[in-house]
């Protein structure tokens, strides 16, 4: 496909998906007048593949999906995290350790609020005061699978939080990929249509405004283009 200089579209990537199919089929009824004026099937089909590009990408929505489904896990998790906090403290807040600097380890505000890095900070803070205090802990009836158990949900809480980072930050790599490429369509899109009222000016007005690209959205001034 011939390189032009983009477009920048500026409209939702739904209606503009199909607005660019409904121009397409006009290009395809019209094939035959397309190709006297140099523009040929296979630049067609080089846009239909654009398109079909496009629309194998992941859409935002999907993401915003898998965000939204790793923040319940999160949020549950963390619950579960800060319940086990309030049943360590109990375990010595009547001892002369639970004291001083060491009350604000267990601090529940200090691990509920905050970023996440700080909550996965102070919970690490906790399992190193307990196996400081290993045997008072044992005294007051800790036992190893209790600490076991809180250890797995704090590195399972690290792995959600860096699973969501992640797809965050792929979410707005292919967002820019997904945006380019649509540029590019929309592009081709803004060519054929000028193309198209050239090839039927004064000679079938009904097919000239087929090629109106307004016509095939919403608004004129909201996609910043006009060929009219």
């Amino acid at each position: 496909m011939e390189k032009r200089k983009l477009k920048k579209h500026n409209g939702s990537h739904e209606t503009i998906l199909k607005a660019v199919e409904s121009i397409i089929g006009l290009v395809t009824r019209d094939i035959d007048e397309f190709e006297s004026y140099k523009y040929s099937r296979a630049k067609l089909e080089a846009i239909k593949t654009l398109v079909e590009k496009f629309k194998s990408m992941k859409s935002d929505s999907e993401f915003l999906n898998e965000i939204s489904s790793l923040s319940d896990s999160r949020t549950e998790l963390k619950l579960k995290i800060l319940s086990k906090v309030a049943f360590f403290k109990r375990m010595i807040e009547d001892t002369d350790v639970y004291q001083g600097k060491n009350i604000r380890i267990f601090s529940t505000s200090a691990l509920s609020y905050g970023t996440e890095s700080k909550f996965i900070t102070q919970a690490g803070r906790v399992e190193s005061f307990i196996n400081s205090e290993r045997n008072l802990f044992n005294s007051r009836g800790l036992t190893e699978s209790d600490l076991n158990e809180f250890r797995s949900d704090i590195i399972k809480y690290v792995e959600l939080n860096e699973r969501a980072l992640k797809i965050k930050d792929d979410r707005t790599k292919l967002a820019k990929k997904r945006n380019h490429l649509l540029d590019e369509i929309y592009t081709e899109i803004a060519f054929i249509c000028t193309l198209g009222k050239g090839i039927w000016e004064d000679v079938d007005e009904k097919k000239r405004e087929d090629y109106l690209i307004t016509a095939h959205l919403e608004t004129r001034n909201k996609y910043n283009y006009s060929n009219k």
